[in-house]
Parts: C-alpha cells; sequence; structure tokens
C-alpha cells in the first residue's frame, strides 16, 4: 500500500472565493454563470440554483485572469484537533498540458492566502483549459482544476489538506491506495459556485475509458461532521474518490435528477487531482 498523498486542493477558480454550504432553496437570483467563479444569491428553489444546468461555454474573453484564495487545514491527528486557515508564502503554478507540460506562470500567495495569475490568452476562440499545479513537498504534486475550460476570469478559493489530516481518512479504512493509484477530491457546487450541503441527493462517477475507476465516493463533509470537528464543516459538499489509476478520468455528479457538466482531468500516479463540479457553464 502506498501512503496517502500529503496534500490535497479543494476548491479552484470557480469558488467565488466562498466556502459557503447551501442546499439550493434560499431566495433570490442566479449568480453569472460561465467557469468565471462569479457568486450571486441562491435561486428561488432547486430548480434556480440550478438554472445554468446544461448552458453550453460561452464566447471566450480574449484575455482571462486567474484570482484566488489558499487555505490550509491546520491541527493534528494526536489531538484530534483541526481548521482552516490562510496559507501564506506559498508557489502555485498556472498550467495547461499534461503534468504541467505548459507552465503559464508561477505566483505565491500573499500573507492572506490571495493570489492573482494573468492575464492570459485564449486561443482560437476556445476557453483557456487551465488548471492549478502545487509541489507540496519533494514527493507530492497536486493538481487542480475548474469545472471546465476557462471562458473568462476565474477565482476561487483552494483548501490545502496535511498529511495528518489524509491519515485521519486512512484511519477510517474508507480510503486505501494501491501501488502508483491517486486520489481524486470533487467539490459538488451549484450556479452561484456555492457547495451543495444537501450531499445525501449528490452521487458522484468517476470513470476511466468508460469504465468506473477508483473507490467509492467518500462524503468528507459527512466524515468530518461526524467525527466531532466543527472547524471544518466548510468541507460539506467535498469528496475523495480513492485508489484511481493513473491516466484521463472524468469525473461528474448527479443531484435532484440532474447530470452536471462532466469534467475531464488528469490522475498522476501516487499523487492528488481536485475538480469542481458544476451544473453547467
Amino acid at each position: 500500500m502506498s501512503k496517502l498523498t500529503n496534500v490535497l486542493v479543494a476548491g479552484l477558480f470557480a469558488c467565488g472565493g466562498s466556502s459557503n454550504t447551501t442546499t439550493p432553496d434560499g431566495a433570490g437570483s442566479n449568480g453569472s454563470n460561465g467557469s468565471n467563479g462569479s457568486n450571486g444569491s441562491n435561486g428561488s428553489n432547486t430548480a434556480g440554483a440550478l438554472a445554468c444546468n446544461g448552458n453550453t461555454a460561452p464566447t471566450p474573453m480574449p484575455m482571462v485572469r486567474v484570482n484566488g484564495n489558499l487555505q490550509t487545514v491546520t491541527g493534528s491527528l494526536a489531538a484530534f484537533d483541526f481548521a482552516l486557515a490562510p496559507l501564506g508564502s506559498a508557489s502555485l503554478d498556472i498550467c495547461t498540458g499534461v503534468d504541467c507540460a505548459n507552465k503559464l506562470a508561477t505566483v505565491m500567495t500573499d500573507g492572506s492566502g490571495n493570489f492573482s495569475a494573468g492575464p492570459f490568452p485564449t486561443m482560437n476562440n476556445m476557453p483557456l483549459p487551465a488548471y492549478i499545479h502545487i509541489e507540496g513537498g519533494s514527493d507530492v504534486t497536486t493538481f487542480g482544476y475548474p469545472p471546465a475550460p476557462l471562458a473568462m476570469t476565474g477565482s476561487g478559493q483552494a483548501i490545502v489538506f496535511p498529511s495528518s489530516f489524509t491519515g485521519l481518512l486512512g484511519a477510517t479504512g474508507q480510503c486505501t491506495q494501491g501501488s502508483g493509484t491517486g486520489i481524486i477530491g470533487l467539490e459538488v457546487v451549484d450556479c452561484n459556485n456555492t457547495l451543495i450541503s444537501d450531499t445525501t441527493n449528490v452521487a458522484i462517477s468517476v470513470t476511466e475509458n468508460g469504465a468506473a475507476a477508483g473507490g467509492s465516493a467518500i462524503d468528507v463533509g459527512a466524515l468530518v461532521s461526524s467525527a466531532g470537528l466543527t472547524g471544518l464543516a466548510g468541507l460539506k459538499g467535498f469528496f475523495l474518490v480513492c485508489d484511481v489509476p493513473a491516466g484521463s478520468a472524468t469525473v461528474n455528479a448527479t443531484y435532484m435528477g440532474k447530470t452536471f457538466l462532466a469534467n475531464t482531468v488528469e490522475v498522476d500516479g501516487s499523487d492528488a487531482t481536485e475538480a469542481i463540479i458544476r451544473p453547467g457553464y
């Protein structure tokens, strides 16, 4: 058995800088549709918060930026106490291509964990297939994908998980890793880019070459809640799929009878991949 990865990123590009969770039944108008992370209030009902379901990619802007905030999980397994805190002075890359083949920029977070990169040109009237790459140590690589290639400027929040927290997941017996397999973190959001807290009605799928890949999806929010880790309540709506073979994977979710926008990511053996799943553009 290989070790669990030391770092896992949750929530990139399209989170609108918010780690709030919701069951899509509030009052208000929808947020801006698209993969740019624009926030808005929840729809007047579930259908409103899922109104972007089925939307296709808009015409890309000529230039796009990537803005966001990096958080880390602090605490220890021994003390059984974890909380979220800003991660300052952290280096991350903005990439396209497999295994960061095309590095567009390298940026550092400020003392509050904020970062900004770009602008980057979109090419041939196509959205930019960019993602975040974080080198968490000499033997750890993490890749974080937005819900779709960027058609406009994206913003969001990323969360870094230390080995002490992933060790907690391994201790539950739910997340085991075979040699050379990766782990995928999935954040399921509504059209306002808000985490869906009604996770009992969320179904996750991970496929490679048309067949199911990895273990059963783990509802991390429910897991930390049952463990009494109130400092990590913001993880409700975040799922893990362990033991995923290296290669190209398609990740998706269904909620309330609606199939969300499929997302294609690369899984690197023994490393971590994260992706956002959204109803549509």
